[in-house]
């Protein structure tokens, strides 16, 4: 028989009282873990179901920055029409779309509990006609086509283009729209805004018309030319001179195609 010493009985029996402490410290780790997972997939649940309800459906668009556009049309292209959670809202879908709305130079997109959109615009600003055959078109300041349009309604410059290849991706090439620009602000630096009535252009120079009289201004030093014709005009026009055309050979010099001197 074996004999067990009485120290030795005491090491055994200490470490079974530990054995079984720690085993129901993790029994009872393990309930609080349930607990704890039961507790939060239950608020999960609840809020997934709440954030899912048609309280969240969206109601609202409040379309800002709005001066040309209508509401129609910008409700059209974000096309909300069937009913959608406000927390799946892909607003960068939705800012493609607006995007390519030719008026539309840049929109952002906000929401507003618990049903609303804000959808903030910025509108291009027409800077000038474009006309293409029997078509026209508004440009914003960047030379990109805005929209077609059936009427001028704004008083801006119209510009008419006979060579399509002067237009690419929808916008007016460069050099020819800075130039462009350049003759439009000499224009208006000279005090010639209100006599104008059109500018053509092939992609190379530019054509100034003043109802019937024809400008050739080449392509370029635009107002140290147009301040010349101003003079020139009033020259003409005091001693009623008609004429057809005329064609500035450089910014100096000034030839001149007539059709008829009065009283001669």
């Amino acid at each position: 028989m074996v004999r067990i010493k009485e120290d030795t009985k005491f090491k055994i029996r200490f470490r079974i009282r530990r054995i079984k402490v720690e085993m129901k410290k993790r029994s009872l780790y393990i309930l609080i873990f349930i607990f704890i997972f039961a507790i939060s997939a239950g608020i999960y649940g609840v809020l997934k179901a709440f954030f899912n309800s048609d309280f969240f459906n969206v109601k609202y668009v409040q379309i800002r920055g709005m001066q040309n556009l209508t509401p129609e049309a910008v409700i059209r292209r974000i096309n909300l029409f069937q009913p959608v959670n406000i927390f799946e809202i892909d607003t960068q879908k939705l800012i493609k779309r607006l995007s390519s709305i030719g008026w539309v130079e840049s929109v952002s997109i906000t929401s507003k509990l618990p049903d609303t959109i804000i959808v903030n615009l910025r509108e291009r600003v027409p800077y000038t006609y474009l006309q293409v055959g029997k078509r026209y078109f508004l440009i914003d300041r960047n030379g990109v086509v805005i929209t077609g349009v059936n009427r001028r309604k704004f008083s801006l410059p119209l510009l008419r283009i006979t060579d399509l290849s002067c237009l690419k991706d929808g916008k007016i090439k460069q050099p020819l729209w800075s130039n462009y620009v350049s003759l439009v602000e000499a224009i208006s630096s000279c005090g010639l805004t209100g006599k104008i009535t059109g500018i053509e252009t092939d992609g190379g120079g530019f054509n100034i018309y003043i109802n019937s009289l024809k400008i050739d201004a080449g392509t370029g030093d635009f107002k140290i030319k147009l301040c010349r014709l101003k003079k020139a005009l009033s020259y003409l026009e005091k001693r009623g001179i008609s004429v057809e055309e005329l064609q500035f050979l450089d910014k100096d010099d000034v030839v001149a195609k007539y059709t008829k001197v009065d009283g001669r």
